[in-house]
């Protein structure tokens, strides 16, 4: 059981083509890799997950990657493994949800690849999850 997810719903349905062109089924109906956006994959807990965020960016924002919702659906649908292809220059921008898990995964030495340093944590930065209501 093996999920992939994405803030896009395009990037979803070309990884769904991409992974039948190599033989891979998808879809929970045929015993494949369930690949979806984010919006799509809530309540499908999967052994592994593999979150792609797609966005590199070298002047700003991070799009849907931002909302801190999309990023609790691929965090918590993981029972055993949890895989996030991502460009930790652009991702760690964000002070309230990234910039907070690349320290935890650098801190524990689960990055693969360049992780550059990342910021102190923001003080002012807002709150997300419940203490946000």
């Amino acid at each position: 059981q093996m999920g992939v997810v994405t803030p896009y719903g395009a990037q979803a349905r070309l990884l769904r083509r991409l992974l039948q062109r190599v033989g891979i089924k998808t879809g929970r109906d045929f015993g494949g890799v369930e690949v979806n956006s984010a919006d799509s994959f809530q309540d499908c807990e999967k052994e592994a997950v593999v979150m792609s965020t797609v966005r590199a960016s070298p002047i700003g924002g991070i799009g849907f990657t931002a909302d801190w919702r999309q990023v609790n659906v691929a965090f918590t649908q993981a029972r055993r493994g949890l895989v996030v292809v991502c460009d930790p220059m652009t991702l760690a921008r964000e002070d309230r949800t990234w910039a907070p898990w690349l320290r935890w995964v650098s801190k524990q030495g689960l990055g693969f690849g360049f992780l550059p340093a990342v910021p102190p944590p923001n003080p002012a930065a807002e709150p997300v999850g419940l203490k946000n209501l």
